[in-house]
């Protein structure tokens, strides 16, 4: 019995892991230990598009966390060399904010194929519009652009057009958004809320499954930085992730990176239960 516990404490001194003691199989509430109500996790292999077209700093935001922070081993794949990339190898494929319009049609294919035999896929800004456009979700993204007003004249001083520029972009927003704390990719959220960096690539429409939306915006979520009304009122009960079943695999889509410049703590956690929980999305 000593061999053994300096065993898992020697595996818990390498790995950073907790052992708990037990003293009996049986719960008090939920299901008891060895219940076929437990799902059994795949140690994550994760595989990366980078190279031309991806956002580098995307990009470089994801690398910092998985391999800086959390020291996991994952594959930087170049666009151009997807299609001699081995997916069946991966459980998950990260694609971040980019131009993917080099990806031809035979990694499409490969793609669906992988997702649909129980792969993850996670997006995060322009890559989650990439899917909707190659048709991998049903997802709808909200048209940024204001209602034309017809009252307003044709012409417009040369002087006001940065101004009007600048009300169709985010340079850079704190929003609150609320986590659906049973949902797997809400585990470890305590209080349901998430401060979300908001840079404003693409805005989601809630999923039409109800059960498919663990993060939105809800009612006026700015708490800090530029945003004009216009643009405010179409993230009013936006999603910020939404999640999809496709075959035995599944997608989350995201609108932004949630660990922007290496800094923003508090949403890595959505990150790496994506990772970690995203295959036992139901």
């Amino acid at each position: 019995m000593e061999s053994v516990k300096n065993i898992l404490k020697q595996i818990a001194e390498e790995t950073k892991t907790y052992f708990y003691s037990i003293s009996s199989g049986l719960s008090l509430e939920g299901s008891d230990l060895g219940s076929s109500g437990f799902r059994v996790l795949k140690s994550p292999a994760i595989l990366m598009p980078v190279g031309s077209g991806v956002n580098s700093l995307d990009a470089g935001e994801i690398w910092q966390l998985l391999d800086q922070r959390f020291e996991l081993n994952f594959s930087l794949v170049e666009i151009s060399s997807l299609n001699r990339a081995d997916l069946t190898n991966y459980t998950t494929v990260i694609m971040t904010g980019g131009n993917y319009n080099a990806i031809d049609s035979t990694f499409v294919r490969s793609l669906k194929e992988w997702i649909r035999k129980g792969g993850t896929l996670i997006s995060t800004g322009t890559a989650t519009e990439w899917l909707i456009k190659n048709k991998f979700t049903k997802a709808v993204t909200v048209d940024k652009t204001p209602v034309k007003d017809e009252s307003l004249p044709a012409q417009k001083p040369y002087a006001q057009k940065n101004k009007d520029r600048e009300a169709l972009s985010i340079p850079g927003a704190i929003f609150k958004a609320d986590v659906d704390i049973t949902h797997p990719l809400g585990y470890g959220y305590e209080d349901g809320t998430l401060y979300n960096f908001v840079s404003g690539d693409i805005i989601l429409q809630p999923s039409k499954d109800p059960y498919s939306t663990p993060v939105k915006y809800s009612g006026n979520s700015l708490v800090s930085g530029f945003i004009s009304k216009r643009i405010l009122n179409k993230f009013l009960n936006s999603a910020a992730v939404i999640t999809e079943k496709f075959g035995s695999g599944v997608m989350i889509m995201m609108t932004e990176v949630p660990n922007y410049r290496a800094y923003w703590y508090g949403a890595n956690k959505l990150m790496m239960n994506s990772i970690f929980f995203g295959q036992i999305i139901n």
